[in-house]
């Protein structure tokens, strides 16, 4: 098993980021961050997907299933929000979505982690939980960016591995909160 040793968190990129970010003042400055974006940013960014919809579908775009979404849901919503939402839905992606969403809540996450498992731990190295959900997100925007440019031909492996991308974003995004509780609770033994 890998395990990361202070001196291996101290040298390169990581050592930077770790240095920065394991200090609560890092992890609150994230989290309230990460509040604004998705509590403001997100939903005045991706309300011209829906300015032409259908009142009957939900507002919500295909990353916010948690549970994800099912090719037929995929085909509906490309459907209902028409060529102008599909349009928007790119810019969408391609301006707010890719850049800063899942990454500032990715470093929250990694900040979290960092005070939980301090780098003099054996288990530094779960801090890369918190980049499983970021990757994740990047897949699935890639994903929903493309299919939004092709329907309504939309390819099989899309529609296959897409809601994959999208669970597994969401386990990712959640499991280092979990983690850092099983931390915080292992150290207060």
């Amino acid at each position: 098993m890998l395990l990361i040793s202070e001196k291996a968190t101290d040298r390169g990129a990581i050592g930077m980021l770790a240095a920065i970010l394991d200090n609560w003042w890092a992890f609150c400055a994230l989290l309230v961050a990460s509040m604004l974006i998705f509590g403001i940013l997100l939903p005045k960014a991706k309300a011209p997907v829906f300015a032409e919809a259908s009142p009957e579908l939900p507002r919500k775009v295909l990353d916010e299933y948690f549970w994800t979404w099912t090719p037929e849901i995929a085909r509906q919503f490309f459907l209902f929000i028409g060529p102008n939402g599909r349009r928007a839905y790119r810019r969408f992606y391609w301006s707010i979505d890719f850049w800063f969403p899942s990454l500032v809540a990715s470093l929250a996450n990694l900040s979290l982690l960092l005070l939980a498992f301090p780098r003099s731990s054996d288990l530094t190295w779960l801090i890369f939980l918190a980049f499983a959900g970021w990757l994740f997100d990047v897949l699935e925007n890639v994903n929903h960016f493309r299919m939004a440019g092709t329907y309504p031909v939309l390819s099989p492996v899309s529609l296959r591995v897409g809601p994959l991308f999208t669970l597994t974003k969401w386990v990712f995004a959640l499991t280092p909160l979990i983690v850092a509780l099983l931390g915080f609770a292992l150290r207060l033994k």
